[in-house]
């Protein structure tokens, strides 16, 4: 399953998340929907050059091709707290600013997040977060 973060307008942030295990268990009613973003209010909180943005991982329903058509099962990122988001929440910093983001997994498998890591020459690693951690 994927779930995207949007681009900021500093450097590109991408992120994806995946299951690192079975595949995320078909509960008998159908996840809470996942909210259209339209990526007007950037996330977190910015104080003194540093941006704190704390998001979750929820399995989420996303009607791709409109409300009368079925919905899809995807992993969504959410602030804490909030609903999840389609795309995810907003990273949107001045160029410099120092970038802290917690990603809690409150899923029964480990999830894979890519493109949230400290971007120097090279790829990024990709975050592994246990089921019920944070990282």
């Amino acid at each position: 399953m994927i779930a995207f973060a949007p681009p900021s307008l500093g450097p590109a942030v991408l992120a994806l998340v995946w299951t690192a295990g079975p595949a995320v268990q078909t509960p008998s009613s159908p996840p809470p929907a996942a909210v259209f973003n339209d990526n007007r209010e950037p996330a977190g909180t910015l104080t003194d050059g540093v941006l704190e943005l704390a998001l979750e991982v929820h399995e989420a329903s996303w009607h791709l091709l409109g409300k009368d058509r079925p919905a899809g099962r995807v992993l969504a990122f959410a602030e804490r707290g909030g609903t999840p988001s389609i795309p995810g929440p907003l990273i949107r910093v001045p160029l410099g600013t120092t970038v802290r983001v917690s990603v809690a997994n409150p899923l029964d498998s480990a999830v894979v997040v890519h493109g949230l890591g400290a971007r120097r020459e090279g790829e990024l690693e990709p975050i592994r977060v246990p089921a019920g951690s944070t990282r």
